[in-house]
């Protein structure tokens, strides 16, 4: 439970514009998630660390984590997940000039949260993505 709770706070501390404090935990977390056997746990540090990666400005890092992520969510068999890390590799294709890729797994994303019927299928595409389906 204390990796659940150290990437919880490491995503908040992201989303807070505070994301260096979150490096040390998250590493922790995936740490003992890995040495738990947690594939679950794993994922989702993986993703959140991907989303570190971003908010500090580093895509070709945050595709690493990103993709290492949807291994897990494929393992796992949860595709909800895959398109939450599937929307964030969007983000890291689209900042390292990889557009078609980065318009292909954005699309992927938002069918799967249709399909699902996730919060997400309701939120607005990213305002990059917005300007490119207009162009």
């Amino acid at each position: 439970m204390t990796a659940y709770a150290a990437q919880s706070l490491a995503k908040a501390r992201i989303r807070r514009g505070v994301p260096a404090s979150a490096r040390e935990p998250l590493q922790e977390a995936l740490v003992t998630c890995h040495a738990m056997e947690d594939g679950f746990g794993q994922a989702l540090v993986l993703r959140t660390l991907g989303e570190l990666e971003l908010a500090e400005g580093r895509p070709a890092e945050a595709h690493h984590f990103l993709e290492r992520s949807l291994q897990w969510w494929d393992a796992l068999g949860l595709p909800l997940w895959r398109g939450r890390s599937l929307r964030d590799l969007a983000r890291a294709l689209e900042a390292l000039g990889r557009q078609d890729e980065a318009a292909a797994a954005s699309a992927e994303a938002a069918r799967l949260f249709t399909r699902h019927g996730s919060r997400e299928a309701g939120e607005p595409p990213a305002l990059s993505q917005r300007l490119h389906s207009v162009l």
